[in-house]
């Protein structure tokens, strides 16, 4: 990730000095991805000509530079007020109290920001650390103004999970685009249950196609494609489903529908759970990495032992799978799907406020396909004190598994959030 990094010293130090701290700090800015922004015609460092597309990084050479780095900073504002502004001190010519108090002013006026101590040129882990800030800001900025639509109301037992509108603006600037689950009966009804179309090549990939008929296929493939023309009109970014409406009226189900969308980049989940469709679109945003909306099924926590199961994978995140019925109901298509083995994160969004994260990582050990569960199935090694605080303290009934290691960016990424939400409230 690219980023400006703009020198900031007071003319009462040592000009050598300076010099020799620019020179010392080069090569790891570079390296990072950091570029010096140039100065003006007047020798001072031109904060107007900065690219817009990169973030700004303020390097604190000298102390008594407190009131030309807010006057760089107001700059800066001029074309983006939401900048967090990120500051990098080092351990000499005070720059760190210089860079202290000037955050310190940046935080007291409403903004955000954060202070990075490079211990000396070679402080790897600090560079590493403003990198991961820069590469999740920038994939946050991507989040505010996405579209969520909420198709039907959220399930009758999501007593936890059923947020309004204006409390995910509020807490994450998505926007909730509520359909009525009417209007996807009407779709259902005039889509029907094709016999053709490319959506069948899903199930002639599958290993095996266990309780499914040809004419519940159909049903599927005109489900997916009644929402696709929801998305399509809605432009929606993002949704959940009051599936089991589709179970119960429709007697097939939207497994295969939302395991499509989230495949071709529309993020879907279902039972009308709001935190776990925003978890589902923000981990999207942040790691690039598409996840799976599962249910916890079995827990040891003093082993580190859970199962998680769920009947709506995403086809691009598994290697083989077999095309079964819905668990819960045996009706329409649910999909067995085999994870890889090895690292994986977890995730669920809560609280009243959606301002709460449970996180953790961990490994897929096994993708079992017994009885008694949802379709899809991963055991799962996971940190014990993890599932402890699952237990004592849960957000919800739904989990998030993405591939891979994503904690610590996941972590920035929320800190980020709340920041800016926390920011946001002190100016109103």
């Amino acid at each position: 990730m690219k980023f400006t990094y703009v020198p900031v010293a007071s003319i009462l130090h040592d000009k050598l000095s300076r010099q020799a701290i620019m020179a010392s700090y080069d090569k790891i800015l570079r390296n990072a991805g950091g570029t010096l922004l140039a100065p003006g015609p007047d020798g001072l460092p031109d904060v107007s000509a900065a690219p817009e597309d990169q973030p700004l990084v303020y390097f604190i050479l000298t102390g008594g530079t407190e009131k030309d780095a807010l006057a760089f900073r107001a700059i800066r504002a001029a074309k983006r007020p939401d900048e967090p502004v990120w500051i990098l001190a080092h351990p000499y010519q005070n720059s760190l109290p210089a860079s202290l108090e000037i955050l310190a002013k940046v935080r007291r006026d409403g903004g955000t920001g954060r202070v990075f101590f490079m211990s000396g040129p070679d402080d790897v882990p600090t560079m590493e650390a403003m990198e991961r800030a820069v590469r999740v800001r920038e994939a946050m900025k991507s989040l505010p103004g996405k579209r969520l639509g909420r198709v039907g109301a959220s399930s009758d037992w999501l007593v936890a999970s059923s947020h309004d509108g204006p409390t995910v603006d509020a807490a994450w600037g998505v926007d909730v685009v509520p359909v009525d689950i009417d209007q996807l009966h009407r779709y259902v009804a005039e889509e029907g249950a094709p016999e053709s179309g490319p959506e069948y090549a899903f199930f002639d990939e599958a290993v095996e196609i266990r309780e499914p008929d040809r004419h519940e296929i159909g049903q599927a493939i005109g489900v997916y494609r009644a929402l696709k023309r929801i998305v399509e009109e809605h432009r929606l970014d993002a949704l959940t489903l009051r599936c089991f409406d589709l179970v119960l009226d429709e007697k097939t189900t939207g497994c295969f529908a939302l395991s499509r969308l989230n495949d071709e980049g529309v993020i879907a989940g279902c039972e009308g759970d709001i935190p776990a469709a925003l978890a589902l679109l923000w981990t999207r945003e942040v790691t690039g990495q598409l996840g799976w909306m599962s249910n916890p099924a079995r827990v040891d926590a003093k082993a580190g032992k859970l199962l998680l199961a769920h009947c709506t994978v995403p086809r691009s995140i598994v290697g083989r799978y077999t095309i079964r019925s819905h668990f819960e109901s045996s009706l329409g298509v649910g999909i067995s799907g085999e994870l890889e083995r090895g690292p994986m994160t977890l995730v669920r969004l809560g609280g009243a406020a959606l301002d709460r994260l449970w996180i953790t990582e961990g490994s897929i050990l096994a993708t079992p396909a017994g009885d008694g569960l949802c379709r899809t199935q991963i055991e799962c090694d996971v940190p014990p004190e993890a599932l402890e605080s699952m237990l004592s303290d849960p957000l919800g009934n739904h989990v998030v598994v993405v591939p891979g290691l994503h904690e610590a960016d996941l972590r920035e990424a929320f800190a980020l959030n709340a920041a800016r939400v926390s920011a946001r409230s002190a100016v109103v």
